[in-house]
């Protein structure tokens, strides 16, 4: 994982998204003054309004997977996450702060658990093993937080992601990526916007090419 900064909320989002949100959950609480609407009453949040965010959130975090630390090409799932589940927590479903921007294959493994904040980890407490291409604590990662982590590994270390890494290690070295492909071939800008731990590995571990030395 990396760290990401928190983002400012939208100047618009109280208007798209908090108000309409929060006359959803006046009307889920049987609220009195919950504006009169027609039809039959709320039985669970509405996923409309939060999803009227995720344009914000592809531009803000520059289409990063906050968990994966993965680029999220445009063709890709992507979603909104609720850090704090909204199954959970469903006061919080239409809170900007609450969001996180991820791979929707990320968000699905998330699910309800309690996991490391992207908001709140630091980028020396993990590294990338350039072997099996999985998500490492290093000796500075927190010992405290060490049950979260374990909930967090089962995300970023699936394996759909650790061949995400594989392949833009691959594509940098000028590999072919998978068995009768051809070779691909990215550069050091490409390698450190599609796959940051990746790059920082390499860069640790003094294993870039000559020319990016």
């Amino acid at each position: 994982m990396i760290r990401v900064s928190p983002a400012p909320e939208p100047a618009d989002f109280a208007e798209r998204v908090g108000a309409p949100g929060e006359r959803v959950l006046m009307e889920l609480r049987g609220d009195p003054a919950a504006p009169a609407r027609r039809g039959p009453r709320r039985k669970q949040l509405d996923p409309s309004l939060w999803a009227r965010a995720l344009p914000d959130l592809r531009r803000v975090y520059h289409r990063r997977c906050a968990y994966t630390a993965l680029f999220v090409f445009p063709e890709a799932r992507d979603s909104v996450d609720h850090f704090k589940p909204k199954e959970r927590f469903p006061a919080l479903a239409y809170t900007w702060s609450n969001y996180r921007y991820a791979l929707l294959d990320a968000n699905r493994i998330k699910g309800v658990d309690d996991v490391l904040d992207p908001f709140e980890v630091q980028d020396e407490w993990f590294t990338v093993n350039l072997d099996s291409f999985k998500v490492e604590t290093t000796t500075l990662f927190p010992v405290e937080r060490q049950a979260l982590w374990k909930a967090t590994e089962k995300i970023v270390n699936d394996p759909m992601f650790c061949d995400g890494r594989r392949w833009r290690h691959e594509a940098y070295f000028g590999r072919a990526t998978s068995p009768g492909l051809p070779t691909a071939s990215i550069d050091l800008a490409r390698l450190e916007l599609e796959a940051p731990m990746v790059a920082r590995a390499l860069r640790e571990k003094g294993l870039l090419r000559a020319e990016d030395l």
